[in-house]
């Protein structure tokens, strides 16, 4: 093989490892360690790109004109990685179907290896380096192109698999990071959900602001829980969200008992206890439950000039416009004029699936939209 081929070869190693499925290194290695390791892609992708390079020049002192052996051995790295790295993600039969169509491109290229490269013309003896580097034959390119998609198509992480684990392992060290991850995407899970909420809630602005920037799964409150299973020390326990919120979930507790008695127990006021309460009320859709308990939190939300958070406030605009004697009563003349025109815009159509369509382009971030289609939204999702 020529040099050119190897260090193409050892670049795309190290690209799978460190930048494709990082997330996964890291959480392999902290079930193998048994800890929790600094995510650092490029250190923990790098130490296996070295191994494998390492076991491949076993290989090719062993048999080094065999171009068999090379092909073989190759093939055999790039099935073991992408192997490794769905063992969180994958079951048997995933792993068969790489095992076989990892052994159909090895049968292929031995039937295809390239022929020895020509020797270099004389005039460019001196320098030999040189030749080799470009003299590479096409069968190469194509068996090492064709390497690469296998690995690309093979690993069993999905996107949002890739979203949850990098989204919690920046939550241990760099939660700014956070927010970057997975940003242009609709797709998500209760795990992603959970992993987002606790996030926004440790920061100054809170849930009442934040919350439906995110896309919500259809779990509702629920969702809003750290899931309890994990594969391994990397992800975020579940435990994280009740030393965070100071209250300990009893067994069997329901989401939204257990955000109440959490706020409860931190005395009704404005902070993250609060905000989990408030926005699992939302979630549930429980407006009349909502305003209450909103009243008891903020006491002097009603008063001129006091500003509520944002989906807060949007809560309490549509609980005064559709109910006919509101219990709250707050004023906020943008956020009418904008739930008028949010209104408006939805009763120029009379196709629910078309309104839904149409809102949400604009309106998509916002409770309203939340409320009027959290149904339909469900029922996509099923």
């Amino acid at each position: 093989m020529t040099l050119l081929f190897r260090i193409l070869f050892a670049l795309f190693l190290l690209l799978f490892f460190a930048k494709g499925q990082g997330d996964v290194v890291i959480r392999l290695f902290s079930s193998l360690f048994d800890t929790l390791l600094p995510p650092q892609p490029w250190l923990w992708g790098g130490l296996l790109t070295l191994v494998w390079l390492g076991a491949l020049a076993l290989v090719q002192r062993a048999f080094p004109r065999s171009r068999r052996a090379a092909v073989i051995s190759h093939t055999f790295a790039v099935w073991f990685a992408v192997a490794l790295v769905s063992v969180p993600f994958a079951g048997l039969w995933h792993q068969l179907a790489l095992a076989a169509v990892g052994v159909a491109l090895a049968v292929v290229f031995v039937r295809l290896a390239p022929r020895p490269v020509p020797a270099c013309p004389a005039s460019l003896s001196h320098r030999r380096l040189w030749c080799s580097f470009w003299n590479v034959n096409l069968s190469e390119l194509l068996w090492l192109t064709s390497l690469c998609v296998y690995a690309g198509l093979g690993a069993a992480a999905s996107d949002t698999d890739h979203y949850e684990l990098r989204t919690a392992q920046a939550l241990r060290s760099t939660p700014e990071d956070a927010y970057r991850v997975g940003e242009r995407s609709l797709a998500t899970t209760p795990r992603l959900f959970a992993l987002r909420c606790r996030l926004m809630a440790s920061e100054p602005a809170g849930l009442g602001e934040t919350l439906f920037e995110q896309p919500v799964p259809p779990r509702v409150s629920a969702s809003m829980l750290i899931p309890s299973e994990s594969f391994s020390p990397a992800d975020y326990p579940a435990d994280s969200l009740y030393a965070f919120l100071q209250t300990p979930r009893r067994t069997g507790e329901k989401a939204l008992d257990y955000f109440q008695r959490c706020a409860h127990r931190a005395g009704m006021k404005p902070g993250p206890a609060a905000d989990y309460y408030l926005c699992a009320l939302l979630l549930e859709r429980r407006l009349e439950r909502f305003v209450a308990a909103l009243r008891c939190v903020y006491p002097d939300g009603d008063r001129a000039g006091h500003r509520l958070p944002r989906f807060y406030a949007q809560a309490v605009i549509l609980h005064q416009k559709r109910r006919t004697n509101p219990t709250w009563h707050y004023k906020d003349n943008a956020m009418s004029e904008n739930y008028r025109n949010y209104s408006e815009m939805g009763d120029t159509l009379s196709s629910v699936r078309h309104r839904y369509n149409l809102l949400r382009r604009s309106y998509g971030n916002t409770y309203w939209w939340f409320y009027d289609f959290a149904t339909a939204l469900n029922a996509q999702t099923k």
